[in-house]
């Protein structure tokens, strides 16, 4: 860690927001100075009984250059793996635009921030919406793909998420669903993971657990493999499901890696295409993370 001289964060009460109001808004956070303790199979995040919260810009930017023994939570996400049907995996990731305040012109998998405090409690819902709801899926005429996860995910409505994503842009807003069978993919490198608030247990799940150093971040991170009944790439339209203030649509490139973390295939407003020979982009700590798990495998 850098060495950082230590700010005074601004003591806010912890805002009550539903996660349906925060997540209908789409460009609402509640972040929270969180203490961390790993070991070696372990992860312990310890919300403090009177937390220190930033829900706009300017208190979440003092929280991210604040005193070493706090973090930054919560944040998280997903890579996501799309099998066909000949058994052939790729891996999608998304380019930042110039202007991103952290990070432009990196490729990054499906990640976010906490929408609300229920969501600081419990980062597993973090990774899961977001890294459900950045990417949309479109098999070229059936529909739009809703993973389908067996006895996981249960607190996450799954269908909502897909629904929400497809219904910003025309091509996509009245298409049926298409159900795809969906798994977690265990990765090497997960530890089990407990928030704890008020000297109670508030969550416990597993995931890679990573500190963003660029803003002394957490990140929960996982990856998630859906089988797609296609027999070629050519058949998939892939759209950036990622909005800002309010319902503007980002409209980023989506790239596809094999799983070797080579960028194999590429798609523009949902238009497939073949990158230039030797095409390469920087990758945000959390791809990195997740890719070094993956090559273990």
């Amino acid at each position: 860690m850098s060495n950082r001289e230590p700010i005074e964060l601004p003591k806010t009460a912890i805002p009550n927001l539903s996660a349906l109001d925060a997540y209908e808004k789409r460009n609402n956070f509640a972040l929270v100075a969180v203490r961390m303790k790993e070991e070696e199979n372990k992860v312990t995040i310890i919300i403090p009984d009177d937390p220190l919260v930033a829900i706009n810009k300017t208190d979440r930017r003092v929280m991210e250059f604040t005193q070493e023994d706090f973090y930054r939570a919560s944040a998280g996400g997903l890579f996501i793996v799309l099998e066909k049907n000949d058994g052939e995996e790729i891996g999608f990731v998304i380019l930042r635009d110039p202007k991103a305040p952290t990070y432009p012109n990196h490729v990054t998998c499906a990640t976010g921030l906490s929408a609300c405090f229920e969501e600081v409690l419990n980062p597993e819902l973090v990774q899961g919406r977001e890294g459900l709801e950045e990417l949309v899926f479109m098999i070229s005429g059936k529909g739009i793909v809703l993973p389908v996860f067996k006895n996981i995910m249960s607190e996450i409505n799954i269908q909502a998420i897909i629904k929400d994503g497809a219904s910003l842009r025309p091509e996509t807003a009245e298409l049926p669903l298409v159900e795809c069978p969906a798994s977690i993919i265990d990765l090497p490198g997960q530890k089990i993971t407990e928030v704890y608030w008020k000297g109670e247990l508030r969550s416990r799940f597993s995931s890679i657990v990573m500190i963003d150093e660029g803003v002394n971040g957490i990140d929960c991170l996982g990856a998630v493999k859906i089988k797609v009944p296609i027999d070629s790439w050519e058949e998939l339209s892939v759209f950036d499901g990622e909005v800002v203030g309010g319902r503007n649509l980002l409209n980023r490139d989506v790239f596809a890696y094999d799983l070797k973390g080579n960028i194999i295939l590429g798609w523009e407003s949902g238009e497939i295409f073949r990158p230039t020979k030797g095409t390469n982009f920087p990758q945000t700590p959390v791809l990195k993370a997740i890719m070094k798990e993956l090559t273990k495998m």
